[in-house]
């Protein structure tokens, strides 16, 4: 299982939060699009560099 968070920097509140059962580029967005229709388009993300957030489009190093 994999847990995908999106937290507001500044406030320390989660605005967005999924479970799924692998870390994929698809559920990150599907998370992200939750996070946006809650709070609105975010200015800035920034990421702790995840295989689904780089973008290498699954190819290895």
């Amino acid at each position: 299982m994999s847990l995908i968070i999106y937290l507001d920097d500044v406030y320390r509140c989660v605005t967005g939060d999924a479970l799924f059962r692998e870390t994929t580029l698809e559920n990150a967005v599907i998370a992200l699009r939750q996070a946006i229709a809650k709070f609105g388009v975010l200015t800035a993300i920034l990421s702790d560099n995840g295989s689904c957030f780089i973008g290498r489009g699954g190819r290895k190093k």
